[in-house]
């Protein structure tokens, strides 16, 4: 074989071998023909003609057959590296820390690749990435170009890697802030990041802040300024990237002012408006900061805790304090009434004639809004403004010194009687006050009667006033609003008591010298006898629902026989089948709606009988006291008033409970006696004395007492005017009392 040995550089080369057949000898056999073979075709193969072709580095054995005989030699695959290709042959990484993977392969000098090259890689310039010095892989350290070399048998190849970082986001810092005054400022700063997060560095950034008006911000520094409070996002912005934080501005209330200082009340109840000025630390006031409002002395001035509005209260200094956010400013208020004006703290209330005011009139002085000054001791004077008596004069003590800023008069009086009075009252410097009207009651008129009036009736719904002229045998009609005489009804023998029925405007006319009641129309003045009532009739009482009469009368015939004689008021025919026999004779009658029985005062007996007309029967007696008189009803406090002319006094009698509940002494000989039904108080004629005694009937006390003239026998009221009608015998005249 030959050649025995041989070496190929690079795959795909040629080796021709060529071979002869020796014989024993040594010696060429010719015409021989060889059958060539390769060890291992895998790295050479060989042809029929002994050449050999290299295919993948390696050593093999060639093999050339004669007649079963066979040479070998031996060959030789070494492949030389002659270049180096990398792949990819350049990249660019846009953040740092991103990485790049790099191949490469090795190829001989006919461009084939030569397997199972290692290569040893590096980059250069240093520090733009480093990489894997086995495996390629690149990694992004900072911005730059760098060239990426791989090595194997001294050949080398390189490819670029280019970074350059991407802006993918913008970080602002801080995050958040806070400004708690106007006119701070907050610096902001911002980095700009690439997809990993790294810091792009050499980024110049764009500022603005929304919304408008919160705050201001330099558009290149990032410097905020608050403006006003609220919140406001801060942006950051660089290559189309943005970033942002928050910036809240929240005024601290760094102080409080109070204003006014200083203020003075001169009159309590006046109201003094504060109002507070909350400022930051920069001195920026803070709108719409609240405020709690106090007071020092609540007493002196209280405050609305939400608003500043103060009243006053009382004389005195207060302090009046605002708070916000922990700090607080005060104020000063002077409370120093002054007094202006006068004004009454007790009125003078309805009296009569003489009688002291009660209870006392009290005037004070007050400041402008009507309170009292308690530290005013000036003197105050009273004295009469409207006089409808202009004779009328004012007594007691009318100057007095104000204790407290209160003047108190105990004991004045009007010494006649009238409607519409007033006081004044004056003090110096001060604007005087007028009191409200008030009445004077007592006699206001005596209109001339007949002789001897003894008993008096009342029609309300006329206004007229009959009087039984006892001495005269006459019944004298009284206009009871003019106050005037208008008739004078005759033929009356002794009258003695008088009854009216308002509905019928019929008046019953008892005639003890006739033994007969007389009947006079109202509106004719006509008057017709009701015979056969029996001898001495007195009092009458009249039942307007049934328009039945009563009188007491003696209707025996050898004997006296006292009793209750019931007369029709529609036929004028006495009911004799009603006549009811007393115990005793009988003086005063009253007729009680309440119950539908009479009341028959006995005074021999010291006793009232209670008769039950419907039945005709005698049902009771109650004792009262000695002498009983005349009687009254008073339907609406349901009582009985009853004069005893023996004992001086009144009794109180309660029907329901059929007994005398309270006996209240009066003037001498008490005799007839009237109800005001509206004021509840009883008129009493102290005959024996010449006074009238008006009683307080739900107090049970006597109010007053009124002169009225020498021997007064009745009262009689007029339910709509008040008017009280006393006959006053002694001086032929009836009495007219104002309430």
């Amino acid at each position: 074989m030959s050649p025995a040995s041989a070496a190929l550089a690079n795959v795909n080369l040629l080796q021709q071998y060529g071979a002869v057949a020796l014989d024993g000898n040594g010696r060429p056999v010719a015409g021989q023909t060889f059958t060539w073979s390769s060890s291992d075709p895998a790295i050479a193969t060989v042809d029929a003609t002994g050449l050999a072709t290299g295919l993948t580095p390696g050593s093999v054995t060639i093999t050339a057959t004669a007649a079963g005989v066979a040479g070998t030699a031996t060959l030789s695959v070494a492949q030389v590296v002659t270049s180096v290709a990398v792949t990819p042959a350049s990249a660019t990484l846009d953040a740092l820390g991103l990485a790049q993977q790099f191949s490469a392969i090795a190829k001989d000098a006919n461009g084939a690749v030569i397997l199972g090259r290692s290569f040893t890689w590096s980059a250069s310039p240093a520090g733009v990435a480093t990489i894997d010095p086995v495996t390629g892989l690149a990694t992004a350290l900072a911005n730059g170009v760098t060239t990426i070399t791989a090595t194997t048998g001294g050949v080398a190849g390189t490819a670029t890697l280019s970074v350059a970082q991407i802006v993918k986001s913008v970080v602002v810092s801080p995050a958040s802030a806070t400004l708690d005054a106007l006119g701070l400022t907050q610096q902001f700063s911002a980095a700009a990041q690439d997809a990993n997060g790294n810091v792009v560095p050499g980024q110049s950034f764009t500022w603005s802040a929304s919304p408008a008006g919160v705050v201001a911000i330099d558009p290149v520094t990032g410097l905020a300024t608050a403006v006003a409070n609220g919140v406001a996002t801060i942006s950051a912005t660089t290559a189309g990237v943005s970033g942002t934080a928050t910036l809240s501005v929240a005024q601290a209330v760094g102080s409080v002012v109070v204003s006014p200082a200083t203020a003075t009340l001169d009159a309590l109840g006046l109201t003094q408006q504060f109002t507070a000025v909350a400022k930051d630390a920069n001195g920026a006031p803070i709108v719409g900061q609240t405020f709690a409002w106090t007071s020092s002395v609540p007493g002196v001035a209280a405050v609305e805790p939400s608003t500043g509005l103060v009243t006053a209260i009382g004389n005195g200094v207060a302090t009046v304090t605002a708070t916000a956010g922990g700090l607080a400013s005060a104020a000063s208020l002077t409370v120093a009434q002054v007094a202006t004006q006068l004004g009454y703290i007790t009125q003078p209330s309805n009296g009569l004639a003489g009688d002291t005011l009660a209870p006392a009139v009290q005037v004070a002085a007050l400041d402008r809004t009507g309170h009292t000054v308690a530290a005013f001791a000036g003197d105050i004077s009273l004295q009469l403004g409207a006089t409808p008596d202009t004779a009328a004069l004012l007594h007691g003590v009318t100057n007095a010194a104000a204790v407290g800023g209160v003047a108190t008069f105990p004991d004045v009086n009007v010494d006649s009687a009238g409607s519409g009075y007033t006081l004044v009252a004056a003090s110096a410097n001060l604007v005087p006050a007028t009191s409200a009207p008030f009445a004077v009651g007592g006699v206001i008129a005596a209109v001339p009667v007949g002789q001897g009036p003894l008993a008096v009736g009342v029609n309300a719904a006329t206004s007229r006033v009959y009087v039984a002229d006892n001495g005269a045998g006459a019944v004298t009609v009284v206009d009871g609003g003019k106050l005037t005489n208008i008739a004078t009804l005759t033929g009356v023998e002794l009258p003695f008591g008088v009854g009216v029925n308002e509905s019928t405007n019929h008046i019953y006319v008892s005639s003890a010298g006739t033994a007969t009641v007389f009947v006079i129309d109202g509106a004719t003045n006509s008057v017709v006898p009701i015979p056969a009532v029996g001898t001495n009739p007195k009092g009458v009482a009249v039942d307007q629902g049934t328009n039945r009469i009563y009188t007491v009368a003696d209707v025996g015939t050898l004997v006296p026989l006292y009793a209750l004689v019931p007369i029709d008021g529609g036929t004028n025919v006495v009911v004799t089948t009603g006549i009811v026999t007393l115990p005793d004779a009988g003086t005063g009658v009253a007729f009680n709606p309440n119950d539908g029985r009479v009341y028959v005062t006995m005074e021999a007996q010291n006793a009232v009988a209670v008769v039950d007309p419907a039945a005709a029967t005698l049902i009771a007696t109650i004792p009262v006291g000695l002498g009983p008189y005349g009687i009254a009803a008073d339907p609406g406090a349901d009582l009985l008033y009853v004069s005893n002319q023996a004992a001086g006094s009144v009794s109180v009698v309660d029907p329901k409970a059929g007994r005398e509940v309270a006996q209240i002494a009066v003037g001498r000989s008490p005799q007839g006696l009237g109800v005001d039904r509206a004021s509840g108080r009883v008129y009493v004629a102290n005959s024996g004395e010449g006074t009238i005694s008006i009683i307080d009937g739900a107090k049970r006390v006597v109010v007053a007492t009124l002169a009225v003239g020498p021997t007064p026998t009745a009262a009689g009221v007029d339910a709509t005017t008040g008017r009280a009608f006393v006959p006053v015998s002694g001086q032929s005249a009836l009495k007219v009392i104002r309430p």
